[in-house]
């Protein structure tokens, strides 16, 4: 439950009252009525509200009881993450695993977001969210996240974890110029931008290597993310997660250019060409998407999914400083 503020009357409810009401931190008024005092002093009701009313939420599910939710392969659900109430469409897809069908939209340059996200509701430890929310201090190896949790305007950042979150919730006006052919399904669908974060944010601090001008050395794959809590980032490469499900819809591993294989598989995962974020402002929308995966392909590079408007390339590579968008895929 959450707070949802004061009620005058001692008859509040969820979400309810029928006196006045008052947010949190509001100014009293000087002279309250003598109706609603007692001794001079101004009664107050706390009003509480259910979080995520009438959906099921993604930090629930589990491989246990998901099934009940998405039976069979085609099967679609929304849901809704605690951690900001934002709503998903989820389903399970050709290589039967349960994949979030939009792009995560988490605002981590909202401090009511950032601080309320914990290893209860995100896929990462306390330790590792403190670097994010600057409570961590000090250094791990060669890991030096500096807590910088914005809409960046500089160019190349790999040690602050950067996002923008400009038109999260909204198609990206150049798909009107655009000849991307699923220009129509995109706009109709409502498939979200969501957010654009750089590496050492998608990885929630725990992946922030080198000095923020370098590309520093890197030790593996993300094991934590800001995924929902028993949701992760898919893996990458020819053998991971985002080529495994290419090749459960089109019977390749590989980037491909067939028109109904990429349109199959934008259409299953219900892909915007939402384009990327950097040096300010994001590029290619309509034109081009990309998706960050948790493997790392090199010490300077990691895994991406990229699409264009007309081929599917599940184990592309880039350097983690850009501001991509984040899936995320049910499973520890």
């Amino acid at each position: 439950y959450k707070f949802a503020g004061w009620c005058t009357t001692n008859t509040a409810g969820y979400y309810a009252c029928d006196g006045m009401t008052y947010a949190a931190g509001d100014t009293l008024p000087a002279s309250p009525s003598t109706s609603a005092t007692a001794g001079g002093a101004l009664n107050l009701y706390a009003m509480w509200g259910e979080i995520c009313a009438g959906y099921t939420t993604m930090q629930s599910l589990s491989s246990s009881n998901i099934g009940t939710l998405l039976p069979s392969v085609g099967s679609t659900a929304t849901v809704c993450d605690v951690r900001d109430e934002t709503k998903y469409i989820i389903g399970k897809l050709a290589d039967n695993k349960y994949w979030m069908l939009d792009n995560l939209a988490l605002d981590l340059t909202n401090s009511t977001v950032l601080n309320g996200m914990n290893e209860n509701n995100t896929h990462a430890s306390n330790t590792t969210l403190g670097y994010l929310k600057g409570t961590t201090t000090g250094a791990t190896s060669d890991q030096y996240a500096t807590a910088k949790v914005s809409n960046w305007t500089s160019s190349y950042s790999y040690s602050a974890p950067l996002v923008n979150m400009a038109s999260k919730d909204v198609v990206p006006t150049s798909y009107n110029s655009t000849d991307d052919p699923m220009k129509d399904a995109v706009v109709a669908g409502n498939w979200k931008v969501g957010g654009y974060y750089n590496y050492c944010a998608a990885s929630a601090g725990s992946y922030c290597y080198g000095n923020g001008t370098s590309y520093g050395t890197s030790s593996g794959n993300a094991t934590e993310d800001i995924c929902p809590k028993g949701w992760r980032m898919p893996t990458g490469s020819t053998s991971g997660e985002y080529s495994a499900l290419a090749n459960a819809i089109y019977g390749s591993t590989g980037s491909t250019s067939d028109a109904i294989a990429y349109a199959n598989y934008r259409s299953v995962l219900r892909l915007p060409l939402s384009g990327y974020f950097i040096s300010g402002s994001a590029g290619y929308q309509g034109s081009n998407g990309y998706w960050w995966s948790s493997t790392r392909d090199s010490s300077n590079d990691m895994y991406r999914l990229r699409a264009n408007t007309s081929s599917i390339y599940p184990a592309d590579n880039i350097r983690r400083s850009y501001g991509f968008s984040v899936r995320c895929v049910l499973g520890s």
